[in-house]
């Protein structure tokens, strides 16, 4: 039997058509709607036949055209308001599942919809068909503003100018004179180092937008016609045809430039329908102490966070980190639940199937504390995945019982393996060498899903009374796994499918980085993507000067990091550490941060020790100086002339007599003191006798 998630994209073969799943019911057949048609409308299939295609290779999962992390930041303003009168009209509409989805239903639910608001049923149909077609979530019915106006390409100016009106007359810039700038910039800027943009800007307007009027001092002097070209202009018809890192190797050279302005890249259940439907979602401090991947060094104790299936009580997402808990470490969580748990296992050791560990969707209903789903990222949940959120009220755990029991049942399973275990009801101070755990934090992740496949799989639960009347009937054990796959086949399974990387990409925390000639500098580590997406970015920063950009980072490893890059339409680029920082890969934000405040912390203890040794440099230079100013005091006064007379041949005797001294001390017996000849012996003898006589 085959399981039709929800918002899954599949391709029929023979058709080669790519449709969504908008409704499915195990029992019955699915409603489908074609994603490449303009005036699609929803079909039903029902359950055999979809079976007869999916055992005969006649329909396969398809790719979602429409699954790409859109970054929130991107979408303007006026987008969202049009985006929220769109989902106003329609979001009643949804709520009327199957009866949307059938012909003879659907016209009078759009009939009296279309009298309630007093849109016109064109639109209505427009934009159900959106909302169906690109995944069935608020974020769905976003206008394509980003595909409107030409984007890239100039404007042509006509007889209005462009741009704001200014205080003085606007010059209309026509090819010839866009020409004529670029002659300009090419003969003043590009050739000479030392003229500046606003040098060629004025010697452009002295040739050819000045007239003569009179002067009473001068007799006649320069004076610029109306109208004539800004500054602004002259700047921007650079800027616009000429690439500054080749304008700066026609001004300095590329052998200058290369050397100066390179980038340096050298050295991130009652309360439900059915499993899906509603997830609890909870962190904790676990009770062991671990250690630091690089060395014995405490770390401290762990945060935990578990993700439960309310129907099924199944722990659906984890995540173990050493940040405190916060909106952050919950949206890793999150994203566990939607990843892939074989690769996932498999990145610890671990091997399982699919089946012992299900994955790949979201649910509709969220609830947890207010430091987990109350952060800046709420909105996201709800218009990108639509994800329901509630909050439940301080200091009541019993509100989210089914993710609170976890953490009484499933880190105890560990304690008698794990050292570092910290008994939080101990009434003596526990022994420091008792308390100095022996896991890292990848030790400690391993035993941790361990326990939870254990538990999803094996662990029965006792005296559980939440079970459902048929269930009991058909023999079904108070087993997490059993009792989620027992609700997919009776129940309506509300597994909705979302891309992992969708959801990873989109829930990340977003930071502001620098551009810098290093590289993208975020968080002090220094990152670096493929060039057709920063071009020359660097070597503008190292030319220009820094400048921000946003990135979306990751709370666990920091080898990669995800630039909003202006340009890409939303898209984020992944960018890896530069050679420089490559020794931090497979490290934590945490360690990071504690290997940072450690250099910081010698810096600080050695500084006092610089500064002594600068200050015994500068006595001994001192004593230098005067020694050196004593002995040219006893040697023979000469004048400025006499100095500087035969400098060539003085060179000659000084070397010769130095290569003297240094053959008499290499030729000394050991422990006998050098020969150093007196000092009047360095006197010159008479240049005839220098001379070589033929």
């Amino acid at each position: 039997m085959s399981v039709w998630f929800t918002r899954a994209v599949f391709r029929f073969v023979e058709a080669n058509r790519l449709c969504r799943i908008l409704w499915s019911d195990p029992r019955d057949g699915a409603y489908f709607i074609a994603l490449d048609d303009s005036r699609a409308l929803p079909e039903f299939h029902e359950i055999d036949e979809l079976e007869y295609l999916h055992s005969n290779g006649l329909i396969e999962t398809g790719h979602d055209p429409f699954s790409r992390p859109l970054a929130e930041t991107f979408i303007s303003t006026k987008s969202r308001q049009k985006r929220a009168e769109r989902w106003a009209i329609v979001k009643p509409l949804t709520f009327h599942v199957p009866a949307i989805f059938i012909p003879k239903l659907r016209g009078p639910l759009i009939t009296s919809r279309c009298a309630e608001t007093g849109t016109p049923p064109r639109d209505i149909y427009r934009d159900l068909r959106r909302f169906w077609q690109r995944g069935m979530t608020e974020q769905a019915l976003t206008p394509d503003y980003q595909n409107c106006g030409a984007p890239g390409e100039r404007r042509v100016a006509g007889k209005t100018p462009l741009g704001r009106p200014g205080f003085e007359p606007t010059f209309i810039i026509t090819p010839e004179d866009e020409a004529l700038f670029q002659r300009v910039i090419k003969k003043e800027y590009g050739s000479n180092p030392q003229c500046s943009i606003t040098a060629a800007y004025e010697t452009l307007l002295l040739d050819h937008f000045t007239r003569r009027v009179a002067d009473r001092a001068a007799g006649t002097r320069p004076a610029a016609v109306d109208p004539h070209p800004s500054y602004k202009q002259f700047y921007e018809t650079l800027k616009r045809n000429n690439d500054p890192y080749f304008l700066r190797i026609r001004r300095e050279g590329r052998a200058n430039v290369e050397k100066d302005s390179r980038a340096i890249l050298g050295s991130t259940t009652s309360q439900t329908l059915g499993p899906g439907y509603r997830f609890e979602i909870d962190a904790t401090i676990a009770n062991f102490r671990l250690r630091s991947r690089k060395s014995r060094r405490t770390v401290g104790r762990p945060v935990v966070y578990f993700v439960v299936d309310v129907f099924s009580k199944l722990i659906v997402g984890l995540y173990i980190g050493l940040e405190f808990a916060s909106w952050p470490g919950a949206m890793q969580a999150l994203a566990n639940v939607v990843c892939n748990k074989v690769e996932y296992c498999r990145r610890y050791g671990i091997s399982i199937t699919e089946d012992e560990w299900p994955s790949g969707f979201l649910p509709e209903v969220i609830l947890g504390d207010g430091g987990e789903v109350a952060g800046p990222m709420i909105d996201l949940l709800l218009t990108r995945f639509k994800v329901i959120s509630e909050t439940a009220e301080p200091g009541r755990g019993d509100k989210k019982g089914n993710v609170e029991k976890r953490f009484d049942m499933v880190p105890v399973k560990i304690v008698p393996f794990v050292e570092g275990w910290v008994n939080p009801e101990a009434k003596r101070p526990i022994p420091k060498h008792k308390r100095d755990g022996e896991f890292d934090l990848d030790g400690f992740t391993k035993a941790m899903i361990r326990s939870v496949i254990y538990f999803n799989n094996k662990h029965q639960l006792e005296n559980f009374k939440g079970r459902p009347a048929d269930m009991i009937a058909d023999g079904v054990p108070a087993i997490p796994l059993e009792m989620f796959n027992w609700g997919l086949r009776n129940r309506s399974g509300r597994l909705r499918h979302f891309d992992y990387d969708d959801v990873r990409l989109s829930l990340l925390r977003i930071v502001e980085g620098t551009v810098t000639e290093s590289g993208f500098e975020v968080l002090g580590l220094h990152y670096t993507c493929d060039r057709k997406f920063r071009g020359r970015m660097f070597e503008k920063a190292r030319q220009s000067g820094v400048w921000k950009e946003r990135f979306s980072i990751e709370e666990t490893f920091v080898e990669e990091v995800y630039w909003h890059a202006s340009g890409a339409h939303g898209e984020l680029i992944p960018c890896k550490l530069t050679l420089a920082d490559a020794d931090y890969e497979g490290m934590t934000r945490f360690e990071v941060n504690a290997l940072a405040a450690q250099a910081k912390e010698i810096e600080r203890a050695y500084k006092r020790r610089d500064l002594d040794g600068r200050l015994a440099l500068v006595e001994q230079l001192r004593e230098n100086r005067e020694e050196q100013r004593v002995i040219a005091e006893t040697l023979p006064a000469m004048t400025f002339a006499e100095r500087d007379k035969d400098a060539r041949d003085n060179r000659k005797a000084e070397k010769n007599d130095d290569d003297h001294r240094k053959r008499s001390v290499v030729n000394a017996p050991a422990g006998a003191a050098p020969v150093v000849p007196p000092i009047d012996r360095y006197a010159l003898p008479p240049l005839s006798k220098l001379r070589r006589t033929e």
